[in-house]
């Protein structure tokens, strides 16, 4: 008896793992700490960037207890068989030679090649000012740290995007003078030689922290603003940026939680986020739907936080998170495709 083609091709799709019918599948190919012998008390905020193949650079906090003066931001070098000794790159000296707490480091490389390092030194509560120190020889010597200019930021969590024109741009919320949240985007167009500042939305009645953009084809994006217990605001914009939907709620996994999220060479949308103090990952085609695709860190009790994540151009996935703030963890995933033969 005959198989009709189509009928074959229905019992291949039925056989097929789940990935291939609408979930991220992901292969884990190593998983390490990356200090054998912690030489800090605490840890926060690392960030990956890929310098060159097979190459990597981290940046975190690095401090002798949770609210030292004495926190610095480090650097790390991976040249494919191990991690180089931390180096600090940013203090929070002054030139009165007070000492003040450096914090947040967020770290980009565009395409150029040229690397940004943005971090925040803060007096007290109140006063907070953003850093810039910037690299284009992969990180192996930076210019001279500048302050932002008025009115400029910096980013605090979420990593900025680079769009087909060129512009760096990311997103950050403030609290504004009426007790409501605005939702602000800062961007460069010139590698960072002047800034702008623009509100997309002014009107959020309840808190909003970490932001993230996502990148869609053609000239779709989305920013991603994680709120209280039970949502999240997202703004859409279909010009690449130019305008701004005004936000409206998105249900996401984790809502008020340490996350990062990036846009995969596949077209698919990868979150990292902190759940009951473990770590998870979830997968999206649509920024709307989120699906769980594994955990990352089950001991019990989990102290796992700042997650950040990396796709590196030989499609490797590297995630980074702090474990109890006592060590960083870095994990490889590969994404596993499955290919339909010709019939």
């Amino acid at each position: 008896m005959k198989t009709h083609p189509l009928t074959l091709l229905i019992v291949i799709l039925a056989a097929l793992p789940f990935s291939s019918q609408g979930q991220l599948n992901l292969i884990k190919l190593n998983e390490d700490s990356i200090f054998s012998r912690p030489v800090f008390e605490n840890y926060k905020a690392p960030c990956l960037v890929e310098t060159g193949p097979n190459e990597l650079m981290l940046s975190f906090c690095g401090s002798s207890s949770q609210k030292s003066k004495q926190t610095a931001i480090w650097l790390m070098k991976y040249s494919g068989k191990r991690w180089s000794r931390p180096f600090r790159i940013a203090e929070g000296s002054s030139s009165d030679s007070i000492r003040y707490i450096c914090s947040n480091p967020v770290m980009f490389r565009c395409g150029s090649g040229k690397m940004f390092l943005f971090y925040k030194v803060s007096s007290d509560e109140k006063n907070c000012w953003g850093m810039l120190r910037t690299s284009d020889r992969k990180g192996k010597k930076w210019f001279e740290a500048a302050r932002l200019p008025e009115g400029v930021s910096g980013p605090f969590a979420g990593k900025p995007s680079q769009l087909k024109d060129g512009t760096i741009m990311y997103p950050l919320v403030r609290e504004l003078p009426n007790k409501k949240w605005g939702i602000f985007i800062e961007k460069t167009c010139d590698q960072g030689k002047t800034w702008s500042n623009s509100c997309i939305d002014s009107t959020c009645a309840f808190p909003v922290v970490q932001s993230n953009i996502l990148c869609y084809n053609p000239d779709k994006i989305q920013m991603i603003c994680r709120g209280g217990e039970n949502y999240n605001l997202q703004c859409r914009s279909d010009d690449n940026g130019s305008t701004w939907m005004r936000a409206d709620t998105n249900h996401l996994p984790g809502p008020y939680s340490e996350a990062d999220i990036i846009t995969l060479h596949s077209g698919w949308q990868l979150m990292a986020y902190c759940k009951d103090g473990q770590l998870k990952l979830a997968s999206s085609r649509d920024g709307l739907k989120w699906q769980e695709v594994a955990e990352l860190e089950c001991s019990n009790p989990c102290k796992a936080g700042f997650p950040s994540l990396l796709q590196t151009q030989d499609g490797n996935i590297h995630v980074t998170f702090t474990n109890d703030q006592r060590n960083i963890k870095h994990i490889v995933f590969q994404e596993r495709r499955t290919e339909i033969a010709a019939l």
